[in-house]
């Protein structure tokens, strides 16, 4: 009995941790900071594959599609 009284207590720790984190995701997903953070890695990749420098006027991130939108791109130095 006092195995399944752990046992329970463990699964119930586990499955608030997880939703916790999904929460916690889901918030940083929709933050300034992982826009900045996206923006920037987009915008490293793209003056590394072409030379140039690059600027992203707007980033759109659709969470339910996982899809991201960059409006007004400029390109220098290319």
């Amino acid at each position: 009995m006092r195995r399944r009284k752990i046992i329970g207590g463990a699964l119930a720790v586990i499955g608030i941790l997880i939703l916790a984190a999904g929460v916690g995701g889901y918030y940083f997903l929709k933050s300034k900071r992982f826009e900045k953070l996206a923006i920037d890695t987009i915008l490293e990749d793209i003056n590394a594959a072409t030379g140039g420098r690059a600027e992203v006027g707007r980033f759109d991130f659709q969470l339910s599609t996982l899809t991201a939108h960059l409006y007004d791109i400029t390109l220098r130095g290319i």
